[in-house]
Parts: structure tokens; C-alpha cells; sequence
């Protein structure tokens, strides 16, 4: 579980993310991330499948997306006293994402986009226990994800 000083670690830097861009250009960040060091993910996503690199850094519909997950990560980071709540809404979303041909090994290489893009948001506030505190969030939305999509 997630300790109390991981959590005020992990709502700080979230603010220092918010601080630093709209959740549009924070979640494109993270998207760009993703398809760059995973591009075999390219074809589970309609509106990356055919797109060059290049028009997906200008994409709206990678923009939107990424807004999107940036919603749910801002839900959990928002509710961490209430993982109850964080479950259920994780939960329905996995859901979602069988249909949409999402497996249990591409939650590692989204967690670890997420993770470079909390860190290169935050700059120097990125410490080994913030990234440990992370780590644990990330987990767990990755563990509840999975265990939904079984």
C-alpha cells in the first residue's frame, strides 16, 4: 500500500506536473514516449496505427487521449485516501480495453512512459523516493488494470 509519505510525495510532483503543461501536451508527451520506445503498440491504437511519427507530435486525437489517461491519473492521484474508488474506476476502464485488444504486458512499457514523463515534467524534483513512491501508485493501477482484464 501506499504510505502517507508517498503520497504527499506523489501529490506534490503531480502538482509540479499540472504546473507544468495542460494534461493535453503532459498525456501527447507520454504517448510520443510510449510509440517511440514501443512501436509495436502503434497498431492498437486507431489513431496511431497509420501515422508517421511526425503527425503524431501534432495529432488532436493523441492529444485527446492523452488527456484522457491523464484524467484517470489525476483521479487516483486525487483519491489515494480512497483506493476503493480508484479501483472501481480503474476497473472500468480495463474493462474497456480487452475489446480494444490491450493485454496485460503493454501495462509495463505505458507505466514506464508515465514514469519518464512525471520525471522529465518535475525536473529536479525527482528524487529515488519520489520515483519509489511512483512506483508504488503505478503498481497498483497496473495490478487492479490486470486483474480486471482476466
Amino acid at each position: 500500500m501506499v504510505t502517507k509519505e508517498q503520497k504527499k510525495m506523489v501529490t506534490d510532483s503531480w502538482e509540479l506536473v499540472r504546473q507544468s503543461g495542460n494534461l493535453d501536451e503532459i498525456g501527447r508527451a507520454m504517448f510520443l514516449r510510449l510509440f517511440q520506445e514501443n512501436p509495436e503498440l502503434l497498431p492498437l491504437f486507431p489513431f496511431a496505427s497509420e501515422d508517421t511519427s511526425e503527425a503524431l507530435k501534432s495529432s488532436d486525437r493523441v492529444a485527446k487521449h492523452g488527456k484522457n489517461v491523464m484524467k484517470y491519473v489525476d483521479f487516483a492521484v486525487n483519491n489515494l485516501d480512497n483506493l476503493d474508488d480508484v479501483k472501481r474506476r480503474i476497473t472500468s476502464l480495463a474493462t474497456r480495453h480487452v475489446d480494444y485488444r490491450a493485454k496485460p504486458q503493454h501495462l509495463d512499457p505505458v507505466g514506464e512512459a508515465l514514469l519518464w514523463t512525471i520525471e522529465n515534467a518535475v525536473g529536479d524534483s525527482w528524487t529515488p523516493k519520489v520515483q519509489e513512491a511512483w512506483g508504488v501508485v503505478v503498481s497498483f493501477i497496473a495490478s487492479t488494470f490486470i486483474a480486471a482484464m482476466k
